[in-house]
C-alpha cells in the first residue's frame, strides 16, 4: 500500500515525516456493503479492541447497517467480513448534515471474525487509543485516510490499491472553535488550506483533489517531539474525521471520548 505525505507547513518536510505513515497504516480500514455480489465502498475507520470486544470505528454517517466488510491494508487490502449481527451505534445524523452535529459511531465485530484477522490476515492492530479529553496546545496532528478517487478495486484479485492520504498539520486556534461554535471537549478542528499544503518530499505546493470517502479516519495526535524512529508510542488517536469545512478551510473530527460512556454501556448491557 502507498502512502502519501501532505504537510501544511513547510518546516512538516523535515523531522521524520516521511516514518509516519508506515507508522499508522496497519490500523486503518476501508469499510464497504455488500450490493448483490458486488461491494460499495462506505467511508474509512480504525480498528479496536475494547474490554474485550473488537470494534470498528468510524463517522456516523459513514456507519449503515449494510456494513458488512473491511478491507485492512498489508502489502494489498484484504477482504474480511465483520460478521456483525449488532447494528451501528453512537451519533447518528438523519438527512442533512451540518458540522456542528456529533458524528462518531461504532460497529462491533463477530468474535469469529476477530479471529479470523488477528490469526488469518494479521494486519489486525488495536488501536492505541486516548479516550480522556485532552487538550494538546502546540502539538501536531495526523489525519490519516484514503479518499475513493486514491482507491482502485481490482476485480480479477478481488482486492483494493490504495494510497493512504497522511495529512500532517495543526490544531486552529480556540477563536475558530468559537466562531464554529464548537466545543473543545468534542470536537477537534485542524488547518487544511486544500491549495495551499505542501508535498512532503519536495518544496513545492501539492493539490488534494477529494476527500470523499476520508469520513472516518483516524485523527491521531503526535505525542511528543519526533527524534530518532518512529515508533507508534508516539501517536494516539483522538478523534474521528467527520467534516471538510471548505470555506474555513479546516477539518473536523468528533473527539473519541465522546463515545467512551456509549461504548461501557454496550459492554455492561
Amino acid at each position: 500500500m502507498r502512502n502519501k505525505i501532505i504537510v501544511s507547513e513547510k518546516e512538516f518536510r523535515q523531522n521524520q515525516t516521511e516514518e509516519l505513515g508506515p507508522a499508522v497504516q496497519p490500523y486503518y480500514v476501508q469499510l464497504y456493503e455488500s450490493i448483490g455480489e458486488e461491494e460499495e465502498s462506505l467511508g474509512s475507520g480504525f480498528l479496536l479492541e475494547y474490554a474485550g470486544v473488537n470494534y470498528v470505528f468510524t463517522a456516523g454517517h459513514v456507519a449503515v447497517s449494510t456494513i458488512g466488510k473491511v478491507y485492512g491494508p498489508r502489502n494489498k487490502f484484504e477482504i474480511i467480513n465483520i460478521g456483525s449481527t449488532t447494528p451501528p451505534f453512537g451519533f447518528h445524523t438523519e438527512g442533512v448534515r451540518n458540522f456542528t452535529d456529533k458524528d462518531s459511531a461504532i460497529i462491533p465485530i463477530s468474535v469469529e471474525a476477530a479471529k479470523i484477522i488477528k490469526e488469518e490476515h494479521r494486519f489486525y492492530c488495536p488501536s492505541p487509543v486516548e479516550f480522556t479529553h485532552v487538550n494538546y496546545p502546540g502539538r501536531q496532528f495526523l489525519v490519516s485516510g484514503a479518499s475513493f478517487k486514491s482507491t482502485k478495486k481490482n476485480w480479477n484479485s478481488n482486492d483494493i490499491e490504495a494510497e493512504l492520504q497522511n495529512i500532517r498539520t495543526m490544531e486552529v486556534t480556540d477563536t475558530i472553535y468559537e466562531k464554529l461554535k464548537l466545543d473543545k471537549a468534542e470536537f477537534i478542528v485542524v488547518k487544511f488550506e486544500r491549495d495551499k499544503m505542501f508535498s512532503s518530499k519536495k518544496d513545492k505546493r501539492i493539490y488534494l483533489k477529494s476527500l470523499n470517502g476520508m469520513s472516518g479516519s483516524p485523527i491521531w495526535v503526535i505525542m511528543n517531539k519526533l527524534t530518532g524512529m518512529i515508533t507508534i508510542d508516539n501517536l494516539k488517536i483522538c478523534g474521528i474525521l467527520a467534516y471538510y469545512h471548505e470555506s474555513e478551510k479546516v477539518l473536523i473530527g468528533n473527539r473519541i471520548n465522546i463515545l467512551k460512556p456509549i461504548l461501557d454501556a454496550f459492554n455492561e448491557s
